[in-house]
């Protein structure tokens, strides 16, 4: 006798007549998948907070706690760009090889859409790295200056000061 026959019995060839219980158990299971579901988005969420908080000053332990989340395409839209923007920060104040991350470019285009000033300017500003690590200089330069376009709509002081010093560091 299958052990599954009194949860599932049409699964282990036994054919009781338990259409209610079947209906039931459907159910049952239709809302365990969509509370699991919901879950991850609250500790997806949870995650990205924490990251947030401190991904300045320790950015190998953000780095470490985004890699956490589990397949973070799967998130909605808004957690996946604040993902990718969180995990791109995170690996270029780590020193980490940034050179293939060309998926913050999809973030900085979706927060431009959204017309969200403070993560567009951050996003181009690491496209700019990116394309600086590729040995883009021009190209990284133009980067530079949408970023402080974006970031001139914001009183983020800390992210001009890393533009500027990225614009002027073209010039030596």
């Amino acid at each position: 006798m299958c052990t599954g026959e009194l949860i599932f019995p049409y699964l282990c060839g036994v054919k009781h007549s338990f259409p209610m219980k079947s209906k039931i158990l459907c159910i049952l299971l239709a809302m365990f998948l969509a509370l699991s579901c919901s879950q991850q988005t609250k500790t997806a969420k949870a995650i990205l907070d924490e990251a947030e908080n401190i991904v300045e000053q320790y950015p190998d332990s953000a780095f470490r706690l985004l890699n956490t989340v589990y397949f973070p395409e799967d998130l909605s839209k808004k957690q996946y760009n604040r993902y990718v923007l969180l995990m791109m920060q995170a690996k270029d104040k780590s020193y980490r090889d940034i050179t293939a991350d060309t998926v913050i470019f999809a973030a900085k285009a979706y927060y431009e859409k959204k017309n969200d000033a403070p993560n567009a300017a951050m996003a181009a500003y690491y496209c700019g790295r990116i394309l600086h690590e590729q040995k883009k200089a021009e190209e990284a330069a133009e980067a530079y200056l949408e970023a402080l376009q974006w970031a001139d709509k914001t009183d983020d002081y800390n992210l001009k000061g890393l533009i500027h010093g990225n614009l002027g560091s073209r010039s030596l």
